[in-house]
């Protein structure tokens, strides 16, 4: 099927991950002629050329995505971040702001002028953007894109002031109560979390994201065997994603399923061999369900690794429980 347009961009994504650029280049080619008006050919082209270090052809190619498709965001947004990447953020700022004028209530405009300014450390800048384009448009992206831009630069408060007054607001904007539960799982604040990762989980029922969590949280508020549909939900969604059966498995041995939950850790760490953190897992489960062997093979490996690991003391700790 050589002319099959999705083999070819898969081809060609797939030689491009591989570092093969030429043959990335020439199926991509191929597929701009089965394509002739489409920009998304292009737009793989120039990924290719930046991954050859050559931003030139990448702009050549991006321009020619920008013809075929003048109001393609992906297009516009490679252009912006290509020419901000390479020291040319005015000319990078006069074609955002020719975007603002002709769509002014485009909110990933807005995005890419505050990105823009967040490349160069002008905070204020981009902060002042964002807030303009709020303003506008009231668009849920811009309004997460401000809340963790102030909760990165460390101004917590203004962050949590800026996030009540907009979800009282927009009490059903379940994307921004994420964002919120995320930054009240770091502070360990798990009951608020849960709560908000309830709403969520019931506006988007598919997210796996946001099922992972909810029983990430439930199993920390004690509630291992309540969390358990949410954590086999996910990964029922996503079985191949080894970080869905890592909480899986922690919620299984939480609610004393530990044969259970040490197969479901084998089964993660056979799918990221080199994920450390996996490894630590197994080795803690291990420990657990009496296998010491298994647990002593996988902490000795993680000792092995000295200080580039940062979870020694644990494993020191383990290691002492055998």
């Amino acid at each position: 099927m050589p002319r099959d347009t999705q083999i070819l961009d898969t081809v060609g994504r797939a030689q491009l991950q591989a570092g093969d650029m030429e043959q990335a280049l020439s199926t991509f080619r191929t597929l701009a002629g089965a394509t002739p008006d489409s920009a998304g050919p292009y737009l793989r082209m120039a990924q290719a050329y930046m991954a050859s270090g050559k931003p030139e052809k990448a702009e050549t190619t991006i321009n020619k995505a920008l013809e075929l498709e003048p109001d393609n965001p992906e297009a516009q947004a490679a252009l912006t971040e290509l020419l901000g990447s390479f020291g040319r953020k005015r000319s990078a700022l006069e074609y955002v702001h020719r975007l603002k004028q002709a769509k002014p209530n485009r909110a990933y405009v807005y995005a890419l002028e505050a990105g823009l300014h967040a490349k160069t450390k002008d905070n204020e800048a981009a902060l002042s953007v964002l807030r303009e384009g709020l303003a506008k448009t009231q668009d849920s992206d811009l309004a997460g894109r401000q809340y963790s831009f102030l909760v990165e630069l460390g101004r917590g408060i203004e962050a949590e002031k800026f996030a009540s007054t907009w979800i009282r607001q927009h009490p059903k904007d379940a994307a921004f109560e994420y964002l919120m539960s995320v930054q009240e799982i770091t502070r360990g604040d798990y009951r608020s979390a849960e709560a908000r990762l309830r709403r969520v989980v019931f506006a988007y029922p598919t997210n796996t994201l946001a099922l992972n969590n909810l029983a990430w949280v439930m199993v920390q508020n004690g509630q291992a065997k309540a969390a358990l549909q949410y954590a086999q939900r996910a990964v029922q969604l996503s079985p191949e994603a080894a970080a869905l059966l890592d909480t899986l498995a922690m919620t299984l041995a939480a609610d004393n399923q530990v044969a259970q939950a040490l197969d479901m850790q084998k089964r993660a760490v056979e799918m990221v061999p080199d994920d450390n953190q996996l490894r630590l897992g197994l080795g803690r489960l291990a420990l657990q369900a009496g296998d010491k062997t298994l647990a002593r093979s996988e902490l000795q490996r993680l000792q092995a690794l000295g200080p580039s690991f940062a979870g020694q003391a644990e494993v020191t700790k383990l290691l002492q429980g055998l």
